[in-house]
């Protein structure tokens, strides 16, 4: 399979005044576009099945998903939990990209960038979110640590549902 990294095609610079350079990194032309993302974009992952990039915006609460090649936006989704979206993370397998949102965790399809599934992980979630998501893609697993509860929660990364909360001590 070919993978389009995002050392070969277009790298994504800086995350400054809600606009992201896109540059391309071989031929050292170093700025080819801009993209707004909103007021304070700070968190990125790649998926390079998809070739898609998605970009959190922390006081929007919305993730948005850009072409990796064009840099270009296809897509921002508002997050069910509108704060301060973090530890993103993709599971390439399933298609699938798991979001720390606030009060659990949002699923979204990495094709579309649309929501697809939200689960609540703890009992304490508003006040104490979990911290961040690891993916079994062999296994088709994500794992959501909610620390302050002691808890790590444990997903089907195709569906989103919640399988166990496993006690961790």
């Amino acid at each position: 399979m070919t993978h389009t990294p995002l050392l070969a095609g277009l790298a994504l610079l800086a995350l400054l005044g809600g606009a992201m350079d896109v540059a391309r990194r071989p031929d050292g032309n170093p700025v080819v576009g801009t993209v707004t993302i909103g007021p304070d974009p700070g968190t990125l992952v790649v998926d390079t099945r998809t070739n898609r990039v998605f970009v959190g915006d922390a006081l929007r609460g919305t993730f948005s998903m850009l072409d990796a090649a064009s840099g270009r936006l296809l897509r921002t989704t508002a997050l069910p939990v509108a704060v301060y979206p973090t530890a993103p993370v993709v599971d390439e397998q399933a298609g699938r990209v798991f979001v720390v949102d606030g009060a659990g965790v949002s699923m979204l399809d990495a094709r579309t960038g649309r929501l697809r599934h939200r689960v609540v992980v703890g009992r304490n979630a508003p006040r104490f979110p979990p911290l961040a998501v690891v993916v079994d893609a062999r296994h088709g697993r994500a794992f959501v640590v909610a620390r302050s509860e002691g808890m790590v929660g444990v997903l089907d990364s195709r569906s989103g549902r919640a399988l166990r909360m496993l006690s961790v001590v």
